[in-house]
């Protein structure tokens, strides 16, 4: 082999190496950054959204229980962080590795256990019930509720011909929404039965 093609070959190998090392170096260097800025920690329940790990929506949520936009992420708990992956458990319980490079560039929503949310709840309620009766004593009842932080907004959003729908949207000191909306939802369902009996 003469000393032009050998030149080539190794030129060829180094530029092989140098793009398949490149992933690797930004992920070295983003979980220095990362150690170094601290924007998360072991234990920290975080939303990561990324376009790199973008989720599709549906193009016709579910009706009632679906907020109007969807923020695409990934929330789980932080278990390590080392130089080239951060490793989360989902709220599935499934792990997530994710490289460092992706953590740098990502929009990262920490949360806590004093996080205040705003949830919405929507309920088809029958036209037999007259809102105006409805809205003041759903604005009572999920105000009392021991997690909501100050008084509900309580509107009436669609309708159709026998029914209408109302959403709740409620300040709530959470940080999981769905256990706090399954809440709201028993006291929409107890107050409705309530005003359905007496008008009977």
């Amino acid at each position: 082999m003469g000393l032009g093609a050998a030149l080539a070959a190794g030129g060829f190998a180094g530029l092989v190496l140098g793009l398949a090392s490149q992933d690797v170096l930004s992920n070295i260097f983003g979980g220095i950054m990362l150690l170094i800025s601290r924007p998360y920690k072991i234990g920290d329940r975080i939303t990561l959204s990324t376009w790199q790990y973008g989720l599709i929506a549906p193009t016709y949520p579910p009706k009632f229980w679906s907020t109007d936009f969807l923020i695409p992420g990934y929330t789980g708990v932080i278990v390590d962080i080392s130089l080239l992956y951060t490793t989360l458990i989902n709220d599935d319980n499934v792990p997530i590795k994710v490289p460092n490079s992706i953590m740098v560039q990502a929009a990262i929503f920490v949360h806590s256990s004093q996080e205040v949310r705003k949830v919405r709840t929507k309920y088809e309620v029958s036209k037999e019930i007259d809102p105006d009766i409805l809205i003041p004593k759903l604005v009572e009842e999920v105000r009392s509720l021991e997690f909501v932080v100050e008084e509900p907004s309580v509107k009436i959003l669609d309708t159709s011909q026998n029914t209408y729908v109302v959403a709740v949207d409620a300040m709530c000191r959470t940080n999981h929404e769905e256990p706090v909306r399954s809440e709201i939802i028993k006291v929409l369902m107890k107050s409705v039965k309530q005003l359905q009996l007496k008008s009977k």
